[in-house]
C-alpha cells in the first residue's frame, strides 16, 4: 500500500548492547506465511496499558506520549465517527476491538510504515498522516482525504481486517459484501463480493519477481496492503513479539526477553511463556541459546529472587546454596545445557554486575567485553549450550 516494519538503571545501558550484540533469532516465518491467522485475529493479545509500556520502552517513540481521536466502538460507526482525546495505546486498543485485529500487527504495521512505534526516522507530521500507509501507493503522494493518525489506524486496520476474510471466503464479513476485494487469494473456490462469480484460486501470486503461495488468509491481506517480497513485516513483529508463524523455532531453543518495569533479562525454554510476559510490554530479544538433546545434558535450574527478578544454575552445590542459605524460590528447571565442552556447543558466560545484582548470561563474547566495560565482573563459562 506504501513505499514500503535488584537492578538499578545501568542495567538500562546494557540492553542497548544486548540488542546490537545478541545472537540472531532464529526466522519462523516464510514468505508463504508471513503470520497465522489466528494470530493475526487475536484481538486480546495486549491491553491499552501494556501497549503504553511496551511504547515506553523506546526512548525516541512518537507514540508513547502522543494523543489523537478515539474512535467509535461500534463498528458501523467506528470508520467514521471519532469522539474525545485519547492516547495512541487506546486508539489501537479500540481499534484493535472494534475490527478483530491483534493490536501487535497494528503495532507492526506502524512501525513498517512510518517507523512510529521506535521513532527511528523522526516525528514529522505528515509520518502521523500516513501512519498506517492507507491509501499512499508506492507511485503517487498519499491521498489527503485519509490523513490524521486517528483515521490512518481504523481504516488501515479495517483494510487489513476485509482483505484477509475476502481472501479466505468470507467475503460479506460486517456486512461488506458490495465491496468487490482486488487483493490475492489463498488456495479454494472463493467469491470476492456478493454479487460476484465464486472462482477457484490456486493460492499462488507473482510477487517481484517472487512465486508465493498465501498459505494464510493474514498473508494475503499483507501482501495486498504492502506488495513486496521480501516484506519487512514479520521482520518487525518477530523483533517486538516473537514468531506469528506456526513454522516453530529449533527443539530447545532458549528465548531471552527484557523486561523494561525492573531491567531484567529473562530466559526460558517454554515459548508460550515468552509469549505471555511479552504481551506485557516486554521486549523479545529472540534465541539466545539451543539446548542440547543429549544423555549427558544436565538441568539448568531456574530460581525466583525476591524483587521478581531470577537466578539460574547448573551447579548442584551453587542450587543447594542458593534455596537452603539464600532462601531463593525454586521455580523448577528452565532448559538443559552441558557441564564440559560437546561438539557444536559454545561456552555460555556468566556476568555479575556488584551495583545491581543482576547476573546475565550471554553466548557472545563482544556482550561479555561490553558488559565488562560498564561495571560487570567476569564469572567465567556457567555451562555449554549450541
Amino acid at each position: 500500500m506504501k513505499r514500503h516494519l535488584f537492578y538499578l538503571i545501568s542495567i538500562l545501558t546494557l540492553s542497548i548492547i544486548v540488542v546490537s550484540n545478541s545472537a540472531s533469532s532464529a526466522s519462523a516465518y516464510s514468505n508463504n506465511n508471513l503470520i497465522d491467522d489466528a494470530v493475526f485475529d487475536n484481538s486480546a493479545t495486549m491491553d491499552a496499558n501494556a501497549i503504553q509500556v511496551f511504547l515506553n520502552q523506546f526512548p525516541n517513540s512518537c507514540l508513547k506520549n502522543y494523543s489523537s481521536a478515539l474512535p467509535d466502538s461500534d463498528p458501523y460507526k467506528a470508520y467514521s465517527t471519532y469522539g474525545g482525546s485519547a492516547s495512541a495505546a487506546q486508539v489501537i486498543r479500540r481499534v484493535a476491538d472494534v475490527w478483530g485485529v491483534n493490536p501487535r500487527v497494528i503495532l507492526t504495521k506502524l512501525q513498517q510504515e512510518e517507523s512510529l512505534v521506535k521513532g527511528d526516522a523522526g516525528c514529522d507530521t505528515w509520518r502521523y498522516n500516513s501512519a498506517m500507509g492507507y491509501k499512499c501507493p508506492d507511485s503517487a503522494p498519499c491521498d489527503p482525504r485519509y490523513a490524521g493518525f486517528t483515521q490512518q489506524v481504523v481504516k488501515g486496520a479495517w483494510q487489513l481486517k476485509f482483505n484477509k476474510e475476502v481472501s479466505t471466503g468470507n467475503y460479506n464479513w460486517q456486512g461488506n459484501g458490495d465491496i468487490t476485494y482486488g487483493g490475492y487469494m489463498t488456495t479454494g473456490a472463493f467469491k470476492r463480493c456478493s454479487t460476484c462469480l465464486s472462482t477457484y484460486y490456486d493460492g499462488y501470486a507473482n510477487i517481484d519477481s517472487n512465486l508465493v503461495h498465501m498459505d494464510s488468509g493474514a498473508t494475503a491481506s499483507l501482501y495486498s496492503y504492502t506488495p513486496h517480497v521480501p516484506s519487512s513485516f514479520p521482520v518487525i513483529f518477530e523483533g517486538f513479539f516473537g514468531t506469528g508463524s506456526s513454522s516453530a523455532y529449533p527443539p530447545g531453543s532458549v528465548f531471552r526477553i527484557y523486561l523494561p518495569w525492573n531491567g531484567e533479562h529473562f530466559y526460558s525454554s517454554w515459548y508460550p511463556e515468552v509469549q505471555s510476559i511479552v504481551s506485557r510490554g516486554a521486549r523479545f530479544e529472540g534465541v539466545h541459546f539451543t539446548a542440547p538433546q543429549t544423555a549427558t545434558a544436565k538441568p539448568i535450574y531456574r530460581f525466583w529472587v525476591q524483587g521478581n527478578l531470577h537466578f539460574y544454575t547448573i551447579d548442584e552445590g551453587e542450587r543447594a546454596y542458593v534455596a537452603n542459605v539464600l532462601k531463593f524460590k525454586p521455580e523448577g528447571v528452565a532448559w538443559y545445557a552441558e557441564t564440559t565442552p560437546v561438539a557444536g556447543t559454545k561456552p555460555i558466560y556468566r556476568l555479575y554486575n556488584p551495583r545491581s545484582n543482576d547476573h546475565l548470561y550471554t553466548a557472545s563474547p563482544q556482550e561479555r567485553d561490553s558488559a565488562i566495560s560498564i561495571g560487570y565482573r567476569s564469572e567465567g563459562v556457567a555451562f555449554y549450550n549450541y
